[in-house]
């Protein structure tokens, strides 16, 4: 086996999640959870269709890492964290002119879990 890389681009993965393999992980680059609701039935689904998935995230800065983390823990309550908010070991190049850099900082949870099963950081 070697590695296939999968992109779903121009739709919302929630939409087409029944259609497609499951996959090893599911990533979402910068993904802004905290700030679109666009992202809910997404969440929603990946605890329904993929409960045993890592979906990493990663985020601009670490305050915004935070405000992921919050948005997961409350649509997910029984979400599993393999980590927590953290600075990414390798961040990418900065964003505009500001403080904010691509991919600087990430999390990574298992979308589902047994009632009371779930874990922070």
């Amino acid at each position: 086996g070697g590695l296939a890389v999968e992109a779903a681009e121009g739709c919302l993965y929630h939409e087409v999640v029944d259609q497609r393999g499951e996959p090893h992980l599911v990533v979402a680059f910068n993904a802004g959870l905290w700030g679109y609701d666009s992202w809910l039935p997404t969440l929603s689904a990946l605890g329904t269709a993929l409960p045993g998935t890592p979906v990493l995230v990663t985020s601009y800065t670490l305050a915004e890492a935070e405000d992921d983390y919050d948005v997961v823990r409350r649509v997910l309550p029984g979400a599993r964290w393999l980590w927590g908010e953290e600075t990414a070991p390798h961040p990418g190049p900065p964003r505009g002119g500001g403080a904010q850099r691509h991919n600087a900082a990430w999390q990574c949870f298992l979308a589902g879990g047994a009632p009371g099963g779930e874990g922070g950081p």
